[in-house]
């Protein structure tokens, strides 16, 4: 299956900028797409599922290597606009993404004790949605 996706969202996958304000429920959306599996929140700050999601979407649009590099000089908001600006008259407004197959690794549990093992895990069970 393939889904569009704004091109500032697919350049935050592959930069690890968030590139479009608001944008972090399209860059999950698109993170759990092409990897094949649902990601939880705290593993954004995994470097390895950034760059399984980084890998995965290059391996689709490889010209996507060649995106400018980051350059920032000054404000760094106008800075972003223009990038993004620049990436849309480079790629499209929008780029296809096809679905991945992947499976985890490890628990999204054992990523977060990985992640964060000095801080405790609470898990609550809302028992009124069984």
């Amino acid at each position: 299956m393939t889904k569009s996706y704004p091109v500032e969202v697919v350049l935050s996958a592959t930069t690890g900028v968030l590139l479009k304000h608001h944008g972090f429920d399209e860059l999950h959306e698109l993170a759990e797409h092409v990897l094949g599996h649902p990601v939880w929140t705290h593993e954004f700050a995994d470097a390895g599922t950034v760059r399984r999601l980084r890998d995965a979407v290059l391996a689709q649009h490889p010209a996507l290597r060649d995106a400018e590099p980051w350059a920032p000089d000054g404000d760094l908001a106008a800075y972003l606009a223009g990038y993004v600006e620049r990436a849309r008259a480079r790629y499209g407004a929008t780029l296809e993404v096809e679905a991945g197959t992947g499976e985890r690794t490890e628990s999204p549990l054992a990523s977060m004790q990985r992640l964060a093992p000095d801080k405790p895990i609470v898990v609550v069970v809302d028992r009124r949605r069984s």
